[in-house]
């Protein structure tokens, strides 16, 4: 329902249903869409809300990116830059969040709030101090925008591992081998890993990882050129690690976007 208005029925017959909702709509409208559920009797069972947006043009979403200093495992400290983007189609809330999670036994990390800078694009820079038991940590920053009744919060995340050798792990310094591909990327159903040296083992194992270092999806013992099904996965950005199944340790790690 939309303004009181149906809109779309389905009747479902899998466990899930997919499908695209088309508005006849021009400018920007802040809609609340509601959905009611019904069983076999056509009783009511369930009714969910969901604020949305609806615009026939493309709008400029606002963004935060998120870049750290090179040196913060040998120095012990890690300066964090976060470049706010906004966007005129939208109010951007005053306030901004962001966070500092050295990952270490049961600890939270630390939450900070300060004042949203003014102006379309600015920086906020930020120190945080790395003690030697620390071998993971996240930064992330947050803030909220509206159109009317429309929310939306805009938040983006790093977190960075200290690898055998001091990389800067997980997003920003991969170790690759040219021989080694892996398409398409970005992906949507399947992605494909292969491989033109030869001698190559016959298989490999793979571990699929978030932003959040989280392990989403792994095998083992895969063939080269067979797909991979990652249908299943929230899109996002995501890294790959690849272990040769005659080698111990990582020899290939690539970001992802699904």
């Amino acid at each position: 329902m939309l303004d009181n208005n149906l809109i779309c029925q389905w009747e479902t017959v899998n466990d899930y249903l997919t499908d695209t909702l088309v508005f006849d709509i021009q400018g920007i409208k802040d809609a609340t869409l509601v959905f009611n559920c019904y069983d076999t009797n056509n009783n009511l069972i369930k009714s969910e809300e969901k604020n949305i947006l609806i615009t026939n043009a493309e709008l400029a979403v606002p963004t935060i990116q998120i870049t750290t200093n090179d040196d913060f495992w040998q120095t012990g400290s890690v300066e964090v830059t976060y470049q706010i983007n906004t966007s005129e189609a939208f109010t951007t809330d005053t306030k901004l969040y962001y966070i500092f999670y050295p990952h270490v036994g049961w600890d939270y990390g630390q939450k900070f709030l300060m004042t949203m800078p003014a102006g379309g694009q600015a920086n906020v820079t930020r120190r945080h101090a790395i003690n030697d038991n620390v071998n993971v940590f996240t930064v992330g920053a947050a803030f909220d925008i509206s159109y009317n009744s429309f929310r939306k919060r805009i938040y983006n995340q790093l977190t960075l591992t200290r690898s055998d050798d001091e990389m800067n792990g997980v997003a920003r310094h991969m170790s690759a081998e040219p021989h080694l591909h892996i398409y398409p990327n970005p992906a949507t159903d399947y992605i494909t890993v292969a491989s033109d040296e030869t001698g190559t083992p016959s298989s490999f194992d793979y571990v699929l990882y978030n932003f959040a270092g989280m392990v989403v999806k792994q095998g083992i013992k895969n063939k080269w050129n067979s797909p991979v099904d990652i249908s299943r996965i929230k899109p996002g950005i995501y890294y790959i690690r690849i272990n040769y199944d005659s080698r111990s340790g990582p020899v290939y790690d690539k970001l992802l976007k699904l």
